[in-house]
């Protein structure tokens, strides 16, 4: 039986994602290597999680990351954020500047660490400016 076989890498996937755990809107990816089993990856996805962000600001970047792609918005605390911008897999994570000048080192790591565009934005931020960032950050996507 061929590798290329549809029903077979069919049945290939369904073992592969059975109880696989992946966020809310994670995109899954096979990938074809020589093993006869796939490798299961978990890609960005098109999200953003902020981080220290309420009020005006918060309703800035959800209108925002919706003109620019579309992107779901993760709110994160500062005790939950590494395991939000973990699950959400985002392309870009989003800080309030004052949260950044508390921890700028960790939120640098932690948007290494899940592949995404850091952006730190001051209470302040006009709309078009923090939409052209996403839209920015949003290009990696493609």
């Amino acid at each position: 039986m061929s590798d290329s076989n549809p029903e077979r890498l069919r049945a290939l996937i369904e073992v592969a994602l059975k109880g696989a755990e992946i966020g809310p809107c994670a995109s899954v990816v096979i990938v074809a290597r020589r093993s006869r089993v796939p490798t299961l990856l978990t890609e960005l996805s098109n999200c953003v999680v902020v981080v220290g962000a309420s009020g005006r600001l918060l309703e800035s970047i959800d209108r925002a990351a919706s003109v620019a792609c579309g992107a779901h918005v993760f709110h994160a605390n500062l005790k939950n954020a590494a395991s939000v911008a973990t699950q959400a897999r985002p392309f870009a994570l989003i800080v309030a500047k004052d949260m950044y000048e508390f921890g700028g080192a960790e939120f640098d790591a932690l948007a290494k660490d899940v592949s995404a565009e850091l952006i730190v934005v001051p209470h302040t931020v006009q709309s078009p400016v923090l939409t052209a960032l996403i839209v920015e950050a949003a290009a990696r996507l493609s």
